[in-house]
């Protein structure tokens, strides 16, 4: 109940708190993620972030284009790119090398048919941290206009993560993963790449205005979207929710990642000489 006033729509009390916390939440995680406040995109979760990411650049996507895909991501980095194939993309795996997605198979795997690179940061399986970094400066290298999305959702509360430097145009996390609530995830989209994106969530809070023309067969309207990522958050936000996965940034932060691996170390340590 603390948090039921609708930011941007109200003008009572209750609503600009919400609305200065919403900002300072997007802010404390932008920054865990190394990314700028307006880059961010809150969801229901990973899924949700992956599936939005593919909606927002499907219109870009035609016959014979290419998806590559690591044979050891989760179902919701998948599922989300079956969708392309119905505009006559193609999907194609790439396989591992010592539990690792195999980088030299994905670099020989690149054409100029090559469109989307999807992998995860993190097996949710394995537990095995995947090169990312060198991944992103591969897929760059060899053509800029390559979409790159990695899903973060196992690597958020394990290991630093920085997607400037991995050259990330989507990189999507859920809350529950990071000791946040159920429900609440976001996406980063890269500023190089907004341009091109298909406003796919809209709604309230997406547009400056909206042209309304009556006509004798049908009414149109035309609506004037604002620019921003707003496009794909329209509608009220999960504002609890959000501002409680910033709290869990906050916990992190206190523990630090040398603390988690440290302990992460300690105990796949006591579990391997259990199973001996």
């Amino acid at each position: 109940m603390e948090f039921r006033g609708n930011p941007n729509r109200s003008s009572h009390h209750i609503a600009a708190r919400s609305h200065s916390l919403l900002i300072e939440a997007r802010s404390i995680i932008a920054g865990f993620i190394n990314a700028e406040p307006a880059d961010i995109v809150f969801t229901n979760n990973a899924t949700g972030s992956i599936n939005l990411a593919v909606d927002a650049i499907r219109h870009l996507f035609g016959e014979g284009d290419m998806v590559l895909i690591s044979i050891a991501e989760h179902h919701s980095n998948i599922l989300p790119h079956l969708k392309l194939t119905s505009k006559g993309a193609m999907i194609k795996f790439v396989g591992l090398k010592d539990g690792l997605i195999d980088v030299e198979e994905l670099r020989r795997a690149l054409t100029k048919r090559t469109k989307l690179v999807a992998v995860a940061q993190c097996s949710n399986v394995l537990g095995n941290i995947n090169d990312v970094e060198s991944i992103g400066r591969i897929v760059t290298s060899y053509n800029r206009d390559i979409f790159y999305l990695v899903d973060g959702a196992q690597a958020v509360a394990h290991v630093p993560v920085d997607v400037k430097a991995m050259n990330a145009d989507f990189y999507a996390f859920s809350g529950h993963k990071m000791y946040g609530p159920d429900g609440v995830g976001a996406l980063y989209v890269s500023p190089a790449i907004r341009h091109l994106l298909e406003p796919v969530r809209t709604g309230g809070g997406t547009v400056r205005d909206i042209a309304v023309t009556f006509g004798r067969n049908a009414d149109t309207a035309y609506p004037d979207y604002d620019g921003s990522l707003s496009v794909l958050e329209g509608g009220t936000p999960n504002t609890s929710n959000i501002v409680a996965l910033s709290k869990a940034v906050g916990f992190l932060d206190r523990i630090g990642f040398e603390n988690i691996r440290k302990h992460e170390m300690q105990l796949t340590k006591r579990l391997c000489s259990g199973i001996v």
